[in-house]
């Protein structure tokens, strides 16, 4: 019996139709949105949620697929519907409003691609369609937890951290943060044990419904001041490696990966120019050119973002004076799977704090022994 959930496989959209697609995607949105708007008039698809929120996730979605048919990456959509249909149904949505959903995406898009593009887009949505279904069945089955790899003195701290932000008392989790952090040693198991693992439980209880979207928000205000407190007091090393350049990727205002990533490249002895989220491309080749970093470190948080992340490395790519320079990329996008170096055209596509510093050194070391030779 064929296994309708598994992946597509040998299932490829043309880069014509992926572009065309990505090209009429206000003109569709808006069309979906009108006919889901009358739909959920009767039907009341999205619960108490406002017009707004489905109205968004119509735009996010549409990114996120001219991500997927550029990349023909199949297994991180996927994984991403399950994280989607989890998220969405936890705040109210109705699960049959994901099967009317793609069902209306299906006409729009055909009724604006010509059968030449459409054709093979309307392939993959007819496939998430019958997948929705066992998605359902899984998530219901599916314990949300996230498993804690350290031992349990820092587990103990990490809850009390964690029980701070969620409480969002700002005061208490930076006494108790100072009260943890003497030195370097520290301050880096603060970062990768605490900080780290309190911040994907407060995603995990934000996609459960479990805390609204303020609630999410403060806790991340409070991390980010911690940071910044913790960066003024403690990080002094003086540098003894390269140069590296920390970003977030264009479009992107998730900040917490790349800062947290920037202080612990400090640590390490490396001179790190931290440039923040949403830096146009353009201007970050040109402070790439200007300042000559070893590397450049990338992160996304949203996965519709991945494809900004692909066209910033083919515009470095095509660069031949910064042939030179590697590229990692790294954030919570990539851990829904699926994608490659290769797809991006990274040099390295890391999946936490203590794989981006081990390939850094890594670099660090290949490119000292080279001098010598």
């Amino acid at each position: 019996m064929k296994n309708i959930y598994s992946v597509p496989r040998g299932e490829v959209v043309s880069y014509a139709s992926a572009a065309e697609y990505e090209k009429n995607i206000p003109t569709m949105t808006e069309s979906v949105n009108s006919i889901m708007t009358k739909i959920n008039s009767t039907e009341n698809l999205i619960g108490d949620n406002p017009l707004s929120v489905m109205h968004d996730n119509h735009i996010h979605h549409s990114k996120f697929m001219a991500n997927i048919f550029k990349l023909n990456d199949y297994e991180l959509l996927n994984n991403t519907l399950k994280w989607v249909l989890n998220s969405y149904v936890s705040r109210g949505f109705k699960s049959k409003y994901f099967q009317i959903e793609l069902d209306t995406w299906i006409s729009v898009i055909r009724d604006t691609l010509e059968p030449n593009y459409s054709s093979g887009i309307i392939k993959i949505y007819q496939w998430m369609k019958s997948a929705l279904e066992n998605i359902e069945r899984e998530n219901k089955n599916l314990i949300n937890e996230i498993p804690y790899p350290f031992d349990s003195d820092w587990e103990n701290v990490k809850n009390k951290f964690f029980n701070l932000l969620i409480k969002g008392n700002s005061a208490e989790a930076l006494s108790f943060s100072k009260s943890i952090v003497h030195d370097r040693e520290s301050l880096e198991n603060f970062y990768s044990k605490v900080i780290t693992y309190s911040m994907y439980e407060v995603g995990l209880l934000w996609e459960k419904g479990l805390i609204s979207v303020a609630q999410e928000h403060l806790a991340t205000s409070i991390v980010m001041r911690i940071i910044s407190y913790l960066y003024m007091n403690f990080i002094l090393i003086e540098s003894s490696k390269g140069k590296a350049i920390i970003t977030a990727s264009a479009n992107e205002f998730h900040e917490i990966g790349a800062r947290i990533i920037s202080d612990q490249l400090e640590l390490d002895g490396w001179n790190v120019l931290y440039l923040g989220a949403n830096i146009p491309n353009e201007e970050l080749i040109k402070i790439i050119k200007e300042e000559n970093p070893d590397f450049i470190g990338i992160s996304v948080a949203m996965a519709f973002n991945i494809n900004k992340v692909k066209e910033l490395v083919a515009q470095i790519r095509s660069d031949s004076t910064l042939n030179y320079m590697k590229i990692l990329v790294g954030g919570h996008a990539f851990t829904f799977g699926g994608d490659s170096k290769e797809k991006i055209g990274a040099d390295k596509i890391s999946f936490s704090i203590d794989e981006t510093i081990n390939t850094a050194r890594l670099w660090w070391d290949d490119k000292s022994e080279s001098k010598f030779k």
